[in-house]
C-alpha cells in the first residue's frame, strides 16, 4: 500500500491529468478522453498509460469498466490533493449513468474544439482554451453556481445588468438554501415559480448549457450566444427539442443585449440520430415558427457509439 509520501508525490508529478478530470468531469472521465487531452498537450499515450497504472496502483484512482470501456475515477485522496483539502474533508465521487454520459458528450464536445498544435508550449495553449471554456460555459460548473457565469457576462458588458443581475440575487438564494438544506420558500421572493421551474440550474439537469459567445463571421458587430442542446440518452423526441429550444429562448432572451443573438446546438451520438432529426428539419422549423421562436439550430453529431462506446448502444439508452 503506498504511503501518503508517496501518494502526495504521484499527485504533484500527475497534477494536470488530475486536474482535467477533476473540473473537467466532475471526477470522472473516459480513458480515452484522459489520453486525448494529454496527447493535445504533448503526452504520449504509453506515457499516460503508465501514469495511470501508478496512480491505480497507489489508490489514488479508480479504474471501472462499464460494458468493457474504461473509465477513471478520482479517489478521496485525489479530489483532497486539488480541493487543498484533508481526505476526510472531502465527499466521494459519486458515478451514476446520467453522470457517465454527460461527461461523454461534454468531453467529446470539448475535444472536437481544442486546437491541434505542432509548437513549442502547445501544452500551455491548450491548458488555456481548456480553462477558457471552464470559465466561460456551463459545461463544468458546480451544482447550483451556474449563476457565476451570468455575473462573469454582466461584468464583462455582455448581458443586461438590471434583470441579469435580478435572476443572479434569485440563483444565489437557491444554492444558499440547498448549501443550508433547507427548502426554497415561495413566499421568500416574487417570481420565484417561474425560477424553479426553468433557470440555468434547470437548463444543465436536462442536458441544456450555456456554451462560448462568438463574433459572427459575417459582421463583427454581431456577437452570437451558444447554446448546446445534449441529447444524452439517443431517445430525445422531436417535441422534447423544440420545447427546449423555446425555453430556453425565451429565458435567455431577458439577459441578451441587442447585438447578441442565439444559435442553438443539437448534439447526438450517432449517425441514424442525427438523419432522424435532419428528416424532421421542416417540422421543427415550422414549430418554432408557430412559437414565434427565431432562432438557428444545427444537429451535430460526435458519433460516439463508433468512437467511444464501441457501437454499444446500451452505454446511452440504459
Amino acid at each position: 500500500m503506498a504511503t501518503t509520501d508517496k501518494k502526495q508525490r504521484l499527485c504533484e508529478q500527475h497534477e494536470k491529468m488530475l486536474k482535467i478530470i477533476y473540473h473537467c468531469g466532475k471526477g470522472i472521465m473516459f480513458r480515452k478522453h484522459v489520453e486525448r487531452y494529454m496527447e493535445l498537450r504533448g503526452t504520449h499515450t504509453i506515457h499516460t498509460s503508465i501514469a495511470i497504472k501508478e496512480l491505480r496502483e497507489a489508490r489514488i484512482i479508480e479504474v471501472i469498466y462499464v460494458h468493457r470501456v474504461a473509465i477513471i475515477k478520482l479517489l478521496k485522496f485525489a479530489v483532497g490533493f486539488i480541493e487543498k483539502k484533508h481526505v476526510e474533508e472531502v465527499t466521494a465521487i459519486s458515478v451514476t449513468q446520467t453522470k457517465i454520459s454527460r461527461v461523454a458528450f461534454l468531453n467529446e464536445l470539448m475535444l472536437s474544439k481544442l486546437p491541434v498544435l505542432d509548437k513549442e508550449n502547445k501544452d500551455k495553449i491548450i491548458d488555456t482554451v481548456l480553462n477558457g471554456y471552464i470559465k466561460n460555459t456551463t459545461y463544468f460548473r458546480k451544482d447550483k453556481q451556474t449563476y457565476k457565469l451570468l455575473i462573469q457576462n454582466v461584468r464583462e458588458g455582455l448581458y443586461k445588468e438590471d434583470a441579469t443581475t435580478y435572476e443572479i440575487n434569485l440563483l444565489k438564494k437557491i444554492h444558499e438554501s440547498s448549501r443550508a438544506g433547507l427548502m426554497y420558500r415561495e413566499k421568500e421572493v416574487t417570481k420565484v415559480e417561474r425560477v424553479v421551474q426553468f433557470n440555468l440550474n434547470s437548463m444543465t439537469s436536462s442536458n441544456i448549457y450555456i456554451a462560448r459567445i462568438y463574433e459572427d463571421s459575417h459582421n463583427k458587430n454581431q456577437l452570437i450566444q451558444h447554446i448546446d442542446i445534449l441529447d444524452v440518452n439517443s431517445k430525445m423526441p422531436v417535441s422534447q427539442l423544440v420545447e427546449k429550444i423555446e425555453k430556453t429562448y425565451d429565458y435567455m432572451n431577458q439577459f441578451l443585449k441587442s447585438n447578441i443573438k442565439l444559435k442553438f446546438n443539437f448534439y447526438v451520438a450517432s449517425p441514424e440520430r442525427k438523419v432522424f432529426f435532419d428528416d424532421r428539419r421542416r417540422k421543427i422549423e415550422n414549430a418554432l415558427i408557430r412559437r414565434q421562436v427565431q432562432t438557428k439550430y444545427e444537429v451535430i453529431n460526435l458519433n460516439l457509439e463508433k468512437t467511444l462506446f464501441r457501437n454499444q448502444k446500451i452505454l446511452l439508452s440504459s
